[in-house]
């Protein structure tokens, strides 16, 4: 009598142990499947930021930026002195909330050195020149993925006008890509130092007063000879 008890109580508790392990692999096909139809979401998109850049690059965003551009001294000059007021008149957002500040800006100076790093750039001494960087511009070869100063400051481009975030970042690395081919990658970044620097572009601030370190994607960037 004990060993059909015994038999009995074996019965169920295996039949309890493949009840449980059934369930558990059912769970983990369907976060499987549940996986591969996000996957199938983001990355069969035909979604092509080309398609939305590329032609109106040399025709609308290049002329946009060197219209807008305000001389750099200017907003410095301004923002020495008032630097909320200087934000206030000169920053392109998108909104009243927006939390970053972007100013389309143009200048000449003379580059004083170069940080030859991925994420390069050289300092640039504005005039009156006393050999002191006053800004960098960024000479890459790469640019920070979440700096996006040119897509940011061009007002016909607003986040509302795509889906999400993923084709809103494909539009900044698209022009990223486009800086990359027709401004930075033919740069002598060895020989770039002491030369004299005319530039279009733009910056961005993260605090509405906070002019200390002024980094500028170009959109336009012409090295002249050394002066020496």
């Amino acid at each position: 009598m004990k060993d059909i008890i015994r038999y009995t109580l074996f019965l169920w508790l295996l039949t309890g142990l493949l009840l449980v392990s059934f369930s558990c692999k059912v769970k983990v096909e369907r976060l499987d499947e549940k996986a591969e139809k996000v996957e199938d979401k983001i990355y069969k998109s035909d979604f092509d930021a080309t398609r939305i850049i590329d032609p109106d690059w040399d025709t609308k965003i290049v002329p946009y930026f060197t219209e807008q551009a305000v001389d750099i001294k200017i907003i410095l000059d301004s923002a020495a002195a008032d630097p909320l007021g200087t934000t206030e008149k000169y920053a392109h957002t998108e909104t009243a909330e927006n939390t970053n500040y972007n100013f389309i800006v143009k200048g000449t100076g003379r580059i004083i050195s170069v940080n030859k790093v991925s994420k390069g750039s050289v300092n640039v001494d504005l005039p009156p020149y006393d050999n002191t960087a006053d800004i960098q511009i960024l000479i890459g070869p790469v640019i920070s993925s979440t700096l996006n100063s040119i897509r940011d400051a061009y007002d016909d481009l607003s986040y509302g006008d795509f889906t999400n975030q993923l084709e809103w970042g494909d539009i900044g690395n698209r022009i990223k890509g486009i800086i990359k081919e027709t401004v930075l990658n033919e740069l002598d970044r060895e020989n770039l130092a002491d030369k004299p620097v005319t530039f279009y572009g733009a910056f961005t601030l993260i605090k509405p007063d906070d002019y200390s370190k002024i980094e500028i994607t170009p959109i336009k960037l012409e090295i002249g000879r050394s002066e020496s």
